[in-house]
């Protein structure tokens, strides 16, 4: 067990996908990090009072036909990093299946969240616990039956006083811009080795709605 994060994997272990300053860093900062959480970014001391609701921040489709459940094997379970990817990496992860933790590294700050694996290995539920200092609404990862693409959709709890605290847009900004650079930047090499392609959309619901609204 890797402390303070729990889980079936090692420090060794989590440092041979993440990298040693990352989980050195990270075990230095996990205290304040927590703090940081609980009564700064994403008050839990308000959410009794005032519940926060959630909204769509982000959707990914990851595409890879030539190369059946490359995301799931080579992206979120592999213990060793992924080849192609350029350093600063911006975002990495690792799926800890035996224990469901969901282990996240945003600019090389590590984060976990509880996973639930769905029936069949057809995605996952992602839900973040104390120990998140990146709080998510229930993130949905759908694989399709054929294994050749999957959907990502993460939700983020800003419909209430998270929407206009300060801090709460900064964590969020923070993490979601190392996993664009990751989308965009440094996995490139990965991605055109591998045939994959990755789309982006930031708060899909409301260009929807504003595509909508322009054709009525």
């Amino acid at each position: 067990m890797a402390f303070p994060w729990g889980g079936t994997f090692t420090h060794a272990q989590l440092a041979a996908k993440f990298g040693w300053p990352t989980v050195i860093v990270s075990m230095i900062l996990f205290p304040f990090l927590v703090v940081w959480r609980h009564l700064i970014a994403f008050p839990t001391w308000l959410e009794y009072i005032f519940p926060n609701g959630a909204i769509q921040g982000l959707s990914i489709e990851y595409n890879y036909p030539n190369n059946p459940h490359l995301v799931k094997q080579k992206l979120y379970e592999d213990r060793n990093p992924a080849p192609g990817i350029s350093l600063p990496a911006g975002w990495n992860m690792l799926l800890d299946v035996d224990s469901g933790i969901w282990f996240e590294s945003f600019w090389g700050i590590l984060t976990v969240q509880d996973t639930e694996v769905l029936p069949g290995g057809s995605g996952y539920v992602i839900k973040s616990n104390w120990k998140s200092w990146m709080v998510v609404s229930p993130v949905r990862v759908e694989f399709t039956e054929e294994g050749l693409s999957n959907k990502v959709k993460i939700y983020l709890p800003v419909k209430g006083l998270n929407l206009i605290n300060p801090f709460t847009w900064c964590t969020i900004m923070f993490t979601t811009s190392g996993l664009v650079w990751f989308l965009v930047v440094s996995s490139s090499g990965f991605q055109k080795q591998n045939g994959l392609t990755a789309t982006p959309r930031l708060f899909p619901d409301l260009f929807r709605y504003k595509q909508a609204a322009k054709k009525d």
